[in-house]
């Protein structure tokens, strides 16, 4: 599908909506970046994920946290 060099950015954030309104983007430059990538890629190995394209944004992962402390949380990781 893709690999860990490709990943661009990641968004966590309230379930809802991937505006920014609820959460936050992180740039591959960014401090922590890395650490947020690993945690969903993690998560999506366990729970179900979803795979959409959306213009100017391009293709992203999306994992929602159904269970533990993130509960209701959405993860993503957009792909270049």
């Amino acid at each position: 599908m893709f690999n860990c060099s490709q990943v661009t950015r990641t968004y966590s954030g309230r379930q809802g909506c991937m505006c920014g309104c609820k959460g936050k983007y992180t740039e591959a430059d960014a401090r922590g970046f890395k650490a947020m990538r690993d945690k969903i890629l993690r998560m999506a190995v366990r729970t179900d994920v979803d795979v959409d394209y959306t213009p100017g944004l391009g293709l992203f992962v999306e994992v929602e946290s159904e269970t533990g402390l993130d509960t209701g949380r959405t993860y993503a990781l957009y792909v270049d």
